[in-house]
């Protein structure tokens, strides 16, 4: 009983460590290193993770480490959906991250998922994950650019700022979460960014996040070739 006590307090901590320290996709320290910060034994701090697999807050890549995972919710802990972006970098090593963008714009499939009004503007970020093979996932991630009222030219430079907007909009209780997976062709930038021949078919999976007010919080996309789409699926009793 006291392990276990143990192993939930630490899972808590690190858990929060994840929330306020660290952004999708960040490795995370070792055990080791992991097991020294909070004075326990490696066999609590792996007892930890492997809950925190469970419920999708890290993925694991072999060879690699332990990376922090996209989340819909920092309360949800049922989420039986695997996220696209992390099953494809989960199958597709090692790989880097790359900031292709980061603007002030007006889109109007942004504007209206994230339920603004039509005269407003959007904070758009888009990164690319690259493996040895070449490019593999497309990221692009949209925020009600009133979340930010100062910023008036964004650049991707400012790494301080987006690590910000994606912490911030962790920190949101989430009402909904609507989520598509769909086939369809490349646009002629997303075949130039993947690196592939048009038209080649695609896989894209977005998320919308709304409040208890019904405002949205932050839009997503991952889109990747379809040659690297893996769907896994598990279900713990």
């Amino acid at each position: 009983m006291i392990a276990e006590t143990l192993h939930r307090k630490i899972y808590r901590l690190i858990k929060t460590m994840i929330v306020t320290k660290f952004d999708p996709f960040e490795k995370l320290p070792s055990e080791r290193s992991l097991s020294l910060d909070f004075g326990v034994s490696r066999n609590t701090i792996r007892t930890a993770m492997n809950e925190l697999y469970t419920n999708h807050y890290v993925f694991r890549v072999q060879g690699l480490g332990t990376f922090v995972a996209e989340r819909p919710s920092i309360s949800d802990e049922n989420g039986g959906f695997t996220d696209l972006a992390n099953a494809i970098l989960e199958a597709n090593t090692p790989f880097k991250k790359q900031m292709n963008s980061f603007d002030l714009v007006y889109d109007t499939e942004a504007i209206n998922r994230l339920k603004l009004e039509t005269s407003e503007k959007v904070l758009s970020i888009e990164q690319s994950y690259i493996a040895d093979e070449g490019p593999i996932l497309i990221t692009r991630s949209y925020f009600p650019a009133k979340t930010v009222p100062t910023l008036v030219k964004p650049n991707v430079y400012q790494v301080t700022t987006i690590k910000n907007l994606f912490r911030n909009s962790r920190s949101v209780a989430v009402a909904s979460i609507e989520k598509t997976v769909s086939a369809r062709l490349a646009t002629q930038k997303e075949a130039q960014l993947l690196r592939t021949d048009e038209p080649t078919v695609v896989i894209e999976a977005d998320e919308v996040k709304l409040d208890y007010d019904g405002a949205g919080i932050m839009y997503s996309k991952a889109v990747a070739n379809a040659d690297h789409f893996v769907y896994r699926s598990r279900q713990v009793f």
